[in-house]
């Protein structure tokens, strides 16, 4: 009898939440010392997800904004996860060193800052922005990390008023790429999902971001001041990508922002409906990278 091998999957199915406006009409906003909000409940959008592995022609970050890579790492689950003093340093050192290498390959740009890196644990299923289980943890909100309204702030953070005026004045296009990968386990649950919008000659953050401002923001001590996140607003010509178990050994690397809205990606948690029910936790963890480009 002849054996078939079977095709891998080239796509799943799943949902994801876009910002559905607010109750009252107004601006909309998040207080995190009060748990209250005046945002409507999130437009729940089921789509399907193509996977990253199998994509052809190729995606890359260079046409396409996005990229997967097979870019292992010595740093162990054990040193991701320690936030001693010491352990900070370790990855601002040495996991730095590699992700900004990796930046400079892939953009071809040689003004590339590593700023921040952050570990996620996310549970299986997760509720809303109070629950307790995702404060360290991802929702399946499609977002960028950045605008051009805020983008001041994160400058001034890391590095200083006078310098960031500077930088802002001498490049026309500053970008952060996000280095994303899991570790101690594939991701399996709630993939990071990548969109693709290259079909809207019209969009630009005002056409299709929405600001969700931040009250009594706990993380400014740790973060700096971002004033409001930047959500996304559905649009059928959406194309959404995925990467099926990526590995601790594979990166996603894109542009979490960018001053040029067509370079910039949305992204968010995928619930992919094709995840196995007794998946492991999803940990990952990201470093953001400062681009500054001197020729656009």
């Amino acid at each position: 009898m002849t054996t078939t091998a079977l095709k891998p999957a080239l796509s799943t199915t799943g949902t994801i939440d876009f910002f559905n406006g607010t109750k009252d009409g107004g601006e909309a906003y998040v207080d995190y010392a009060a748990n209250t909000n005046n945002l409507n409940k999130p437009l729940t959008v089921a789509v399907m997800a193509h996977d990253l592995r199998y994509a052809s022609p190729r995606l890359t970050w260079q046409k396409d904004n996005f990229e997967l890579i097979e870019r292992p790492t010595d740093v162990t689950a054990e040193q991701f996860l320690d936030k001693s003093p010491k352990g900070k340093d370790f990855i601002e050192g040495a996991y730095y060193r590699d992700c900004k290498a990796l930046v400079e390959e892939v953009t071809g740009c040689k003004n590339v800052v590593p700023f921040m890196y952050q570990t996620r644990h996310q549970p299986y299923v997760v509720k809303d922005i109070f629950d307790k289980r995702v404060k360290n943890g991802g929702l399946p909100a499609v977002h960028v990390d950045r605008d051009p309204g805020n983008l001041q702030y994160r400058l001034k953070w890391v590095f200083g008023e006078d310098k960031a005026e500077r930088l802002m004045q001498k490049h026309k296009r500053i970008s952060i790429v996000n280095i994303w990968r899991p570790f101690g386990a594939n991701a399996e649950v709630m993939p990071l999902a990548m969109i693709k919008h290259n079909a809207i000659e019209d969009l630009t953050y005002e056409s299709h971001m929405r600001r969700v401002y931040s009250r009594n923001d706990p993380t400014v001590g740790t973060k700096g001041y971002k004033g409001h996140e930047t959500s996304a607003i559905h649009d059928h010509r959406y194309l959404y990508y995925y990467v099926s178990n990526q590995t601790p050994d594979e990166v996603l690397v894109f542009n979490s922002f960018d001053t040029d809205v067509k370079k910039v990606v949305p992204h968010a948690g995928l619930r992919d409906s094709n995840t196995r029910a007794d998946a492991p936790d999803r940990r990952s963890v990201e470093a953001r990278c400062w681009v500054f480009y001197d020729d656009e």
